[in-house]
């Protein structure tokens, strides 16, 4: 079995709302090629940042709901090497055709991947 059939298969399915023609290509491959890989890769998203904000930040649980989601934001505009391991996490579970395509929208997918990921910290961290 190759290897872009497996990291395939690996993803899990995700209901998405019904696919308008209007969906531009950034969008479609949001949906079908991100999000379920964002799934796939959660546990592993939310440990690297738990360590992360250990290393970096102390306490977080400290901190009120709207301060823990402003550091979460902070942290992923302002700090490139979490960015980075974070887009690593993401393109090593792309297949050759899909990192072709983030290639060549790197900047737009580079935000989409990183307002996803502030979302998801924040939906599983903090707790309003």
């Amino acid at each position: 079995m190759n290897r872009d059939l497996q990291l395939v298969e690996l993803r899990p399915e995700i209901q998405t709302a019904i696919v308008q023609e209007q969906t531009s290509d950034l969008e479609a491959f949001q949906n079908k090629t991100l999000r379920p890989i964002l799934k796939f890769q959660h546990q592993l998203l939310i440990a690297y940042f738990k360590k992360y904000i250990t290393e970096h930040h102390g306490n977080f649980s400290g901190l009120e709901p709207k301060a823990q989601k402003s550091l979460i934001s902070n942290a992923l505009k302002n700090d490139q090497s979490l960015q980075q391991h974070f887009r690593g996490m993401v393109l090593g579970m792309l297949t050759l055709e899909e990192f072709d395509f983030f290639s060549d929208h790197r900047a737009e997918l580079g935000k989409r991947i990183s307002q996803m990921i502030s979302q998801r910290l924040s939906d599983t961290l903090v707790k309003d």
